[in-house]
Formats: C-alpha cells, sequence, structure tokens
C-alpha cells in the first residue's frame, strides 16, 4: 500500500511540474519550492522520531559522511530531473 502511495504522489509530482513549466514557471525555483515543502513536511515526522530513539550522537565522522552524501544531491539530481 505505501508503494503505491509513493507512485501516485511521483506521478502528481510530474504532471504539476509539467503544468507549472508550461505556464512560465523558472526550473530553478521549482527545484527550490519542492525541496523546501519536502523539508517543512518531514521535519515534524524527523522530531518525533530522534525523539523516540536512544542512539549516541553522531561523531565527526558521521557528519562528515553525511556531508559528503548529500552534497551532490541539489546539484546533480534534482536539475538532471528536468
Amino acid at each position: 500500500m505505501a508503494m503505491v502511495l509513493v507512485e501516485l504522489f511521483q506521478t502528481g509530482l510530474v504532471l504539476l511540474s509539467k503544468v507549472v513549466i508550461g505556464h512560465g514557471m523558472f526550473v530553478f525555483a521549482l527545484v527550490t519550492y519542492r525541496s523546501a515543502i519536502g523539508a517543512a513536511f518531514l521535519f515534524p515526522f524527523a522530531l518525533i522520531c530522534e525523539r523516540c530513539s536512544s542512539s549516541p550522537s553522531p561523531t565527526a565522522v558521521h557528519l562528515l559522511i553525511i556531508i559528503h552524501a548529500t552534497f551532490p544531491n541539489p546539484f546533480l539530481f534534482n536539475f538532471v530531473y528536468f
């Protein structure tokens, strides 16, 4: 059931992107809005999940791995999508 919802949301995103770009919206603005809305939507869930977990705090190595893994995402994958 979750995969069906993911596919429906992805289809909706593609259709909305097609309509909005067709009406003349700047592609980079669309990517920025999409990322901001996704972050705002996921932030409460991340707070709830992290509050309930008893994992140790991350070290500098963990933070470097996270930064290395997430840095190319907005520059590569989102802009290649269109």
